[in-house]
């Protein structure tokens, strides 16, 4: 910018001494439209890359406020987690590459201008890719929402103190103490209000053909009957396994769509120290989720492939 200036100046100098003696006040007037020119210069071009500026902070302040957007939904999904980083990494070396820009020739501010056009078009495109994420976060949670409802509608007849139901960013979780699914003691025999449960389960599921369901068995740490069972671990998995036996042998529910697993007494939800802490941690959890790969797909589909 200043070697721009300088050399206008001095051509403007030059063309003044090449003309041979003139007055001082054609020598004023020179030095005065050279000042003019100098500040005409550098007033046009600071505007225009103020002007740029201003418009790669305003697609800054949308891409930070998507962020935070993604950052309220709750989850674990690694593939939008690294895309969403992705993002924000091309969008801050364009950035970067942008402030760099800088020269006042006519030749290079064109080549500036062309620069940040084509920034602005591929921030455009980043934004639209974001917005496509968006979309499939929106749309999971509409429909996870929606099974929040069917299961609620399901369980009401059951008492809403005996029950838990809560949902998360990527899954419905319905958990049910151990005394309302199985008689005291056993791993296989399910009660009546249990089987009736799984009954309202296997009605969820099967309105729902695209969500899959984890049972998932967990115990006290009141040591297991060795003579029956291994240890907690295996008591739990076979409760899973009778629960997962009636939904689909009594019930009808998809094979594919439930699966088995178990955790002993290695995730309580209170202290074991109290008689309602190792009711509460005696349990099966039901949970509903949906692929992570599938949510891919989707993503892939919507961005070309990104």
């Amino acid at each position: 910018m200043n070697l721009y200036i300088k050399s206008i100046s001095v051509i403007i100098l030059l063309s003044i001494l090449g003309s041979g003696c003139v007055s001082k006040k054609d020598h004023a007037a020179a030095l005065a439209s050279m000042r003019s020119t100098n500040e005409n210069v550098v007033n046009d071009w600071q505007k225009k890359h103020n002007a740029k500026l201003r418009e790669i902070k305003m697609a800054d302040d949308k891409i930070r406020f998507l962020e935070l957007d993604l950052a309220e939904r709750k989850g674990e999904n690694n593939i939008l987690v690294n895309l969403r980083n992705e993002l924000q990494l091309q969008i801050a070396q364009m950035e970067s590459q942008m402030t760099n820009l800088g020269s006042s020739s006519k030749t290079v501010e064109q080549s500036l201008r062309g620069d940040l056009s084509k920034k602005d078009g591929e921030i455009r495109a980043l934004q639209q890719k974001l917005a496509a994420v968006n979309s499939v976060l929106d749309k999971d949670k509409s429909i996870f929402n929606q099974v929040y409802s069917d299961i609620t509608q399901e369980m009401q007849s059951f008492g809403a103190s005996t029950l838990d139901i809560t949902t998360q960013f990527d899954r419905v979780v319905l958990t049910v103490p151990e005394s309302m699914l199985f008689e005291k003691g056993s791993s296989s025999r399910l009660t009546d209000s249990g089987k009736a449960l799984l009954e309202r389960v296997t009605n969820v599921m099967n309105r729902n053909p695209l969500m899959l369901l984890r049972v998932t068995g967990h115990t006290d740490n009141t040591p297991a009957n060795v003579k029956r069972y291994k240890d907690n671990l295996n008591f739990s998995a076979l409760q899973s396994a009778a629960v997962v036996r009636s939904l689909v042998g009594e019930f009808d529910m998809n094979t594919s769509q439930v699966a088995i697993a178990a955790k002993g007494e290695y995730e309580p939800l209170m202290s074991n120290s109290t008689s309602e802490g190792k009711y509460r941690n005696r349990r099966v959890e039901f949970v509903v989720y949906k692929l992570s790969e599938d949510m891919a797909k989707q993503v892939r589909g919507l961005t070309g492939g990104f």
